[in-house]
């Protein structure tokens, strides 16, 4: 059996361990919430926007606009532990946010693969029990019945309600195989 610190310089940046941050907050949102207050302006995300433009997203941005689709989400539908919601993220800063709203508002997450063939996602979506189906933005093609657009947060109101932070990120996340 070999030492568990044996590796631990491949877990630093910048003279940080990787895990020191992660170890202070419980849950993912918690993490963000966290991270939101002590690196508020500096880059936390860069992707690609539809326009083929660069999007930044910085830790408050990410803390603020969250919260805002968490908000919205809770005010439109009974959010609980229970509740299980699809989504087809892509690798875009829209479906971070809707993953990290989701997190917040304490609900397990189904991740669907988007390349995959409708009837596939119907199946793990019935699987799951998933009840509601979240389009993370109006330019994901998605062609599922009942399928519902998360608005864009940047045009949500300020006002973010009060959320309950989730004890336990624990059995959040469903995947489809």
């Amino acid at each position: 059996m070999s030492d568990p610190d044996q590796f631990a310089w491949v877990h630093r940046w910048r003279g940080s361990a990787f895990w020191d941050t992660a170890r202070q907050a419980p849950t993912i949102p918690a993490l963000i919430e966290m991270q939101a207050r002590t690196l508020a302006d500096r880059t936390y995300l860069t992707a690609v926007a539809a326009n083929g433009g660069v999007e930044t997203l910085t830790f408050a941005d990410a803390e603020i606009l969250s919260g805002r689709l968490a908000t919205w989400f809770t005010s439109t539908f009974p959010a609980s532990p229970d509740l299980v919601v699809a989504c087809a993220p892509r690798n875009d800063l829209p479906s971070v946010l809707m993953i990290f709203a989701l997190l917040r508002a304490g609900v397990r997450i189904l991740l669907l693969n988007p390349g995959d063939p409708p009837d596939r996602k119907r199946q793990q979506i019935e699987a799951a029990g998933a009840v509601i189906v979240l389009r993370c933005a109006e330019r994901h093609d998605e062609h599922l019945p009942g399928l519902l657009t998360a608005p864009n947060p940047r045009q949500l109101p300020d006002q973010v309600w009060s959320l309950p932070v989730p004890a336990s990120s624990a059995g959040c996340f469903l995947i489809g195989t």
